[in-house]
């Protein structure tokens, strides 16, 4: 998965899947790991951080018990961006860093065939926490 994969509207074919963001470079082999958010999705899920962040940040004590009753989740969804990103880290067009694993590794994890996949949980977290911050802080239902 690359970097940009979140907000890069490109994937496999050269399809364009949006009108307003342009398609952004990716190295060969990144495009299994499309999960393009949407336009809408990325402007809900900013409105909701800053909305989060004005209430969160009121009292310091919440966000330590938001961190702590949430800690599993959090944990998990870093280790799936950690591993959809895999061994070659790469953002646009660009290889930042690559390393070999070993082959015990390798055949465990090749069930998977591609580990951009592993972000999937992550990107319905996301649109799940823009859906309910929508909810719980908008007035008008």
């Amino acid at each position: 998965m690359n970097l940009n994969a979140a907000i890069n509207p490109r994937s496999l074919g050269d399809y364009r899947w949006s009108l307003i963001i342009p398609p952004m470079r990716q190295v060969l082999g990144n495009y299994d790991g499309f999960n393009y958010l949407g336009l809408g999705v990325l402007v809900a899920l900013g409105i909701s951080l800053i909305v989060m962040i004005r209430r969160i940040s009121s009292t310091d004590s919440r966000l330590f018990k938001l961190i702590k009753k949430y800690l599993g989740i959090i944990l998990v969804s870093i280790f799936f961006i950690i591993f959809a990103l895999s061994n070659t880290l790469t953002a646009g067009g660009h290889i930042i860093f690559e390393y070999s694993l070993p082959k015990l590794i390798m055949s465990l994890f090749s069930q998977l065939r591609s580990s951009g996949r592993l972000f999937y949980p992550v990107y319905y977290l996301i649109f799940l926490l823009v859906c309910t911050t929508v909810v719980k802080y908008t007035k008008n239902r």
